[in-house]
């Protein structure tokens, strides 16, 4: 089906770390939290290097738990668009 139009905002902004704020719900899970953890990482590994994936910072960002586990070693890769590939970031993938 695809997402929602700013779906990704909460998650980029950390509303479930601080529980929500503003517009964005305030009831959120575990995983959702370790979510947005892992996505504002990436996105500010790539906005200090030009590289989403620096993992030595993600080791000592997000201590361990089963939920933070899952997104551990995450590899985002350039973008082909050849063959279209594409991360896809979610709780059953």
């Amino acid at each position: 089906m695809g997402a929602v139009h700013g779906e990704e905002l909460p998650y980029i902004f950390g509303a479930p770390i601080v529980e929500g704020f503003g517009h964005f719900p305030e009831n959120y899970t575990k995983f959702e939290t370790a979510l947005s953890e892992s996505i504002m990482l990436l996105v500010a590994n790539f906005a200090k290097t030009g590289n989403p994936n620096d993992n030595a910072r993600q080791e000592a960002f997000l201590p361990a738990s089963r939920e933070r586990n899952k997104f551990r070693g995450v590899n985002w890769e350039e973008y082909d668009s050849t063959h279209q590939k594409y991360l896809e970031i979610g709780q059953y993938t």
